[in-house]
């Protein structure tokens, strides 16, 4: 079996199992470089609900299950993250739900550990959710519950409490080979035990990586190198429009403003390299050396048709590039909303498949965010 490495979210210790058994992991230890990082959080902070909409894509689901849930939901859908699970046999969407401010304390803390985790779940969201049924499960001195629609965790001491008011459903808890079997009390898990059958579960509960907090690639260096290459790909096609029409306008400032900062993002990317006179070019190189290694997606091709657009005068400014598992997320300061808004449609007119993601204000101006993909859905 591929390593996995399990950590839990409410200690920042864990386990690295792989084929030949599994063995404890603690902040600071190695870990191989092609593990998988399954984070597990505690199912108290996060809420599951099943929702039905007439939506089919998840594009659109994901848009409409805020305002669907808006009701049941004790805070504001603003200060909260939708991530969606599976579609369940009567059409309804599972869907976690979580707070922001805990997701991002959650991949901070993971972060200071020197880890980005693959998949997020929580640890109630792992048992079976069954019709007539209900499944409990001891880890420490709590109790993981999970039913039809719903999953939950309480304290050992109200498992009796909690019991009585659900009499005549049926206990199912952990049997010795990681199945399911009635019993009279939830089953106790704990160590290389639990640790195993939480991955054996990671497909039952809703990944919280979703939209605005994804998953992140574990080599850290590559990705450094391509999201700084990106950003230095970026500013060669606006470099070169500029230079045209800086050339007509005599802007040499402005040339040598964008040059500076194009020698900057380059020793950032390549540390080790000396830049020439032709930086597109060697960046061109280094991206078909890296390019085996993360995926062969087509960066270049796409920046060449989207450039044109964002180099319209004085409209946008282009301040970041992000480039991620065949996504290209750019930040975009605009005079307002609507500038905004007709750059999302220019670009969509170009045949790419464009999202505004995000708004915040800039001082006098407005900052968003927007998603891209080669090709309209």
């Amino acid at each position: 079996m591929a390593s996995t490495l399990l950590i839990d979210c409410a200690g920042l210790d864990g386990w690295l199992l792989d084929a030949a058994g599994a063995s404890r992991w603690r902040p600071g230890m190695a870990v191989p470089a092609q593990a998988r990082v399954l984070a597990v959080v505690p199912g108290e902070a996060v809420g599951l609900h099943a929702v039905r909409l007439p939506a089919r894509r998840r594009a659109e689901l994901r848009q409409a299950v805020p305002f669907a849930l808006e009701e049941r939901l004790a805070e504001p859908v603003e200060t909260l993250h939708f991530a969606l699970g599976r579609t369940l046999a009567d059409g309804a969407v599972e869907v976690a739900v979580v707070a922001r401010t805990r997701m991002q304390s959650w991949l901070d803390a993971l972060a200071g550990s020197g880890l980005a985790p693959d998949v997020m779940v929580a640890d109630a969201h792992l048992l079976p959710r069954t019709e007539g049924q209900l499944a409990a499960l001891a880890v420490e001195d709590r109790v993981l519950l999970a039913g039809q629609g719903m999953a939950c965790a309480i304290g050992s001491d109200d498992w009796p409490h909690w019991r009585l008011l659900a009499p005549g459903l049926p206990l199912l808890s952990v049997d010795g080979q990681g199945g399911w079997r009635p019993a009279q009390a939830p089953a106790r898990l704990a160590g290389a035990e639990l640790a195993r059958w939480q991955v054996a579960q990671a497909g039952q509960a809703p990944d919280l990586l979703q939209d605005t907090f994804p998953a992140r690639r574990q080599d850290a260096g590559r990705r450094r190198l391509w999201r700084a290459a990106a950003a230095l790909a970026g500013l060669a096609v606006v470099l070169a429009l500029a230079e045209a029409v800086l050339a007509v306008h005599s802007g040499r400032q402005q040339q040598a403003a964008l040059r500076a900062q194009m020698a900057q993002v380059f020793s950032a990317a390549l540390p080790q390299v000396r830049m020439t006179a032709d930086p597109a070019a060697q960046l061109a190189a280094e991206l078909g050396r890296q390019r085996a290694g993360a995926g062969g997606d087509e960066l270049l091709p796409l920046l060449l048709r989207v450039a044109p657009v964002l180099s319209q005068g004085a409209r946008y400014r282009l301040d970041a590039l992000d480039w991620r598992l065949g996504t290209l997320e750019l930040e975009v300061v605009a005079a307002d909303v609507a500038g905004l808004d007709a750059l999302r449609e220019s670009l969509a007119s170009l045949g790419l498949a464009v999202e505004l993601t995000g708004v915040d204000p800039a001082g006098t101006e407005v900052r968003g965010r927007l998603r891209l993909r080669g090709a309209a859905a």
